[in-house]
């Protein structure tokens, strides 16, 4: 496969050096999208019962609660799309964190940096499956520090752990939405 193919194919591949394997490229979790989703809803709903009071005189206000109803349904609707594109993505050689939807950043640190890595989870996070990874690198600030709300803390925390060691972790593995095994093959070292 062509290489601008598979860049299109597979978006996080644009933001790798030629012999870099990805080991996970996941979103971060759901509930990041909630809260907007709460308030368009209730948006929603208040604007339903707020004019269907408005029986007799549908003027002017009755547009602006619907404008404004439209409005927080438009923006969960883009918060659901920065969602959907932003990405966490862990290399055999650095960890990045992509985010925006009209502006792109790429915040990144080197593996060989990286002095201390710890995870938190919360009681909300242990419930619903999240934790915020903390990365600090020869007491310098980073671009890439806290990372919140990333989904099987666990497993990634191993998986980070066994990259920073020098083993190799399974890469394309069930923990993310990665490139296929024979992807990653055109793009080893022996590419």
């Amino acid at each position: 496969m062509s290489d601008p193919l598979r860049r299109r194919i597979e978006p996080a591949s644009r933001y790798l050096v030629p012999a870099e394997r990805i080991a996970v490229n996941q979103r971060r979790h759901w509930s990041l999208i909630v809260p907007s989703f709460g308030v368009a809803l209730l948006g929603l709903f208040a604007a339903g019962y707020v004019t269907g009071q408005m029986t007799e005189h549908r003027g002017p206000l009755y547009d602006v609660i619907w404008f404004a109803a439209l409005a927080l349904i438009g923006h969960f609707l883009y918060r659901l799309a920065e969602w959907n594109q932003d990405r966490f993505i862990v290399t055999d050689r650095r960890i990045m964190m992509v985010t925006g939807l009209l502006t792109r950043q790429v915040a990144m640190m080197p593996l060989l940096r990286v002095t201390d890595m710890s995870y938190e989870r919360s009681v909300a996070g242990r419930i619903f499956g999240w934790g915020t990874f903390i990365l600090e690198s020869a007491g310098q600030d980073q671009a890439l520090r806290t990372i919140d709300r990333l989904p099987s803390p666990d497993v990634l925390y191993s998986t980070v752990c066994a990259l920073m060691f020098g083993e190799s972790p399974h890469f394309a593995g069930p923990l993310a939405e990665t490139m296929g095994e024979a992807a990653l093959d055109e793009t080893g070292p022996d590419a």
